[in-house]
């Protein structure tokens, strides 16, 4: 697959998962001005426990389809079935496990949630794989129209709840009718399309069990690591402090957004061309890590800048407090640069990953109990970046081993760094907003200073002549172009 229609197939999916983050966005934006701490912290709680049971259900099942259809596009029916019944087994399980060790969950939270965490899981796990299975297919305009909708309707019913109730339990109930809308349309979809059959592939369920189980314990390993700081402050100091926890984190998920997007996307043609040419397979992800940096580095600048800015102004002066835990997190966007886990999977080596996850687990649970006691809130989430930046380490470890190829070839350094070069030799240019004295609002002159800002970030792009940066400023040209002709 040429890089243009990759890179086309990316910018697709980045604005449908941006416009969703946005959306997603615009519900804490709001919910923190018609709630106090504690109520919107109680809310943080409920979705806490929830995603995280979610994320461990779940055992990225459905992420198997992005492997197994495009290797074998004849027999996308048996996939789609076994992910349908292993997930609704692993709910089963997990449902189990949860009653019967409830009583640890309303130990360590402010109200008792438990009826509700397991008829949202139910809704939320059993029915999530469209998604994969769009990208599967390489229908990224589906992607688009499917997520934002159903974050469109989530948004506007967790909103009107808010406004309605001055309490969580109405809008959780709301979230709840939110997955039960999504489970009604995906059987509907499955049934017109007739993708489900009533048998069991011995053969095929057992190949998606060999690739599913070193992954998903990878999977529920790193989602506890991730949420590890989150519990711990929820435990000890309670919803009002994990609100601020949580405003702080806001932009992580921004991180999965752009570096899952791109992944995704590739994840088919790499896989593909793997089985043939593994190093064409690799070639591929490394054009894509490139785009993934030339988009990443200057955002991370911006808000590193303005990290006071953005929070006090999305999120009120009260929350002012998160801005460090923001700045800490932001270094996550610099981590993600070097995601060495796409070439394994594409391989169908996954072992690798689940031992590295482990491992950061190790170093991560003790290390957020003694930085949450020496520096407060933000230490859990130094905690969490040291623990994940080793899963970088040995993971780029194994892609060496497997590709046979060395250090300095495992990526496009050079572009890579020039990149990072470029955005902070750019840097200068946001101090306008700090030193200028016009008269025009703050808020104005900061719009200015970003604009000024990617112009010249672009523009040295350009000149430094990187391939990846340049395809993808042409295929953008080219689409707003050819948009205006259409307009006007």
């Amino acid at each position: 697959m040429a890089l243009q229609n990759l890179a086309n197939r990316s910018i697709i999916l980045i604005i449908t998962r941006l416009l969703s983050y946005t959306l997603m966005l615009g519900s804490p934006i709001i919910l923190v001005r018609m709630w106090n701490l504690e109520s919107y912290g109680q809310y943080r709680e409920f979705l806490l426990y929830a995603m995280l049971f979610s994320s461990f259900i779940g055992f990225s099942i459905n992420r198997s389809l992005l492997y197994f259809i495009p290797h074998d596009p004849h027999n996308e029916k048996k996939y789609v079935t076994n992910v349908v019944f292993f997930s609704l087994l692993s709910w089963i399980v997990g449902t189990i496990l949860i009653l019967t060790f409830q009583y640890l969950i309303k130990e360590n939270s402010s109200y008792d949630f438990i009826t509700t965490l397991v008829i949202f899981i139910f809704f939320y796990v059993n029915f999530d794989f469209l998604e994969s299975y769009y990208l599967a297919k390489k229908k990224t305009t589906a992607v688009f129209i499917y997520t934002t909708v159903r974050t469109f309707v989530r948004l506007t019913l967790v909103v009107a709840g808010a406004f309605f109730y001055n309490d969580t339990k109405p809008v959780i109930l709301l979230l709840i009718a939110t997955e039960g809308m999504k489970a009604i349309y995906t059987l509907a979809y499955c049934w017109r399309h007739k993708l489900l059959t009533f048998e069991i592939d011995r053969k095929k369920a057992i190949s998606q069990i060999k690739y599913i189980f070193p992954l998903g314990f990878a999977g529920v390993i790193f989602y506890f690591n991730k949420d590890l700081g989150k519990l711990l402050i929820n435990a000890q100091l309670g919803p009002e402090a994990l609100a601020i926890f949580v405003i702080g984190c806001y932009q992580i998920p921004f991180v999965g957004i752009v570096r899952g997007a791109i992944s995704d996307t590739i994840f088919p043609d790499m896989a593909t061309a793997i089985r043939t040419n593994p190093i064409k397979g690799l070639a591929i992800w490394q054009k894509t890590n490139v785009i993934y940096c030339y988009l990443t580095f200057p955002m991370f600048t911006i808000c590193l800048f303005f990290s006071n800015e953005i929070v006090g102004l999305l999120f009120t002066e009260k929350y002012l407090a998160a801005a460090s835990i923001f700045q800490i997190s932001l270094l996550f966007l610099i981590r993600n640069c070097f995601e060495f886990a796409s070439p394994l999977r594409a391989l169908n080596y996954t072992k690798p990953l689940l031992y590295a996850n482990f491992l950061s687990a190790l170093i991560n649970i003790p290390l957020a109990f003694i930085l949450l006691k020496l520096y407060g809130l933000i230490g859990p989430a130094i905690a969490f970046f040291f623990a994940d930046t080793l899963i970088a380490i040995y993971s780029c470890f194994f892609v060496i081993k497997k590709f046979q190829i060395t250090l300095s070839t495992v990526l496009y350094w050079r572009k890579d760094f020039s990149l990072i070069m470029i955005s902070f030799l750019c840097l200068p240019i946001l101090y306008i907003s700090q030193i200028c004295t016009s008269q025009l609002p703050n808020i104005i002159l900061v719009v200015l200073s970003i604009m000024l800002y990617l112009l010249s970030y672009i523009f040295l792009c350009q000149r430094a002549r990187i391939e990846e940066s340049q395809q993808l400023n042409n295929l953008i040209t080219t689409k707003l172009t050819s948009n205006i002709k259409i307009s006007l």
